[in-house]
């Protein structure tokens, strides 16, 4: 993937909606899942993270756990033309710092 097409990607906490989530499970090879489902998960979870690039999702992340002890990164989906870039490789603008400032 080209450097200069990285550097343009923003990753943004906490907009990922419903409908997006579930279209990128699908494009990624994920089971479907109805909405109301998908709007649980991004609700119970710490954190989601979006990966935009020019204003379009292409990417998101989710973190999930106790919010005390245990964080694990629940799901990475991509457009298929994003696979293995760099955005499924990062945990996101501030997912360690969420973790520690969530911790007791």
């Amino acid at each position: 993937m080209n450097e200069d097409i990285c550097k343009e990607i923003r990753l943004v906490n906490n907009i990922l909606k419903a409908e997006d989530f579930i279209r990128l499970r699908i494009e990624t090879g994920f089971a479907e899942i109805p909405v109301e489902h998908a709007r649980k998960a991004l609700q119970n979870g710490l954190i989601n993270v979006s990966a935009l690039y020019r204003g379009e999702l292409v990417g998101m992340g989710r973190l999930v756990g106790d919010g005390a002890m245990y964080w694990y990164l629940q799901e990475t989906a991509s457009k298929r033309c994003w696979k293995f870039s760099r955005i499924e490789k990062s945990g996101g603008p501030d997912g360690v710092g969420f973790c520690d400032k969530s911790s007791f």
